[in-house]
């Protein structure tokens, strides 16, 4: 227990380089376009500007990443499938050694080429958002019917063996169904 009469110090954390804050983990925003108009995402927007970080950017982060000791970088977007360099994305994930990639897609466009792409990138995990455990409590607050596209993509995925986390956005229509999708998987 901290009492008055003794002083608390600071001791920040020494990064790789032996001074700071060391990064463990970097959310990146590749994209800013989306397949999807969920109402959880972009509530007020009717529509989003197509505009991506260059995959040189990204080249760059990558090797920054990984010289400072990074655990985790994560790709994400809008829809990061949408990306218009997202092949040379993936071909430069082999840049990373001690970092991770983390992928985090709605699953939609993700065809049987993509995976493929997916098992010969270095992607440790891909991140999956599914919403409920069937088609109306999944696509509650979705544009679209998309949820056995998504159940699909869940398979092609556990077929190449990487690692898959369900992301789930509780909100009024579906976080009652939550404890079903988790018994689903």
């Amino acid at each position: 227990m901290y009492s008055e009469n003794q002083s608390r110090t600071l001791e920040l954390e020494e990064g790789t380089a032996g001074a700071g804050f060391q990064i463990l983990r970097s959310v990146v925003d590749t994209i800013n376009k989306c397949n999807k108009a969920c109402r959880y995402c972009h509530p007020h927007l009717s529509e989003w500007r197509a505009e991506y970080l260059p995959s040189q950017a990204l080249r760059s982060l990558f090797r920054e990443a990984e010289a400072r000791g990074f655990l985790e970088i994560t790709l994400t977007g809008g829809e990061i499938l949408l990306h218009p360099e997202f092949t040379d994305i993936l071909h430069d994930s082999h840049l990373l050694r001690r970092t991770i990639v983390t992928l985090i897609t709605n699953g939609t466009l993700l065809t049987p080429r993509v995976v493929d792409a997916l098992h010969d990138a270095n992607v440790s995990r891909v991140c999956i958002s599914l919403d409920g455990p069937d088609s109306a409590t999944h696509n509650s607050a979705r544009e679209g019917d998309d949820f056995s596209v998504v159940m699909h993509t869940l398979q092609m995925l556990k077929h190449i063996g990487v690692e898959v986390t369900i992301i789930s956005v509780a909100h009024q229509l579906n976080y009652r169904a939550l404890p079903a999708l988790s018994d689903l998987l």
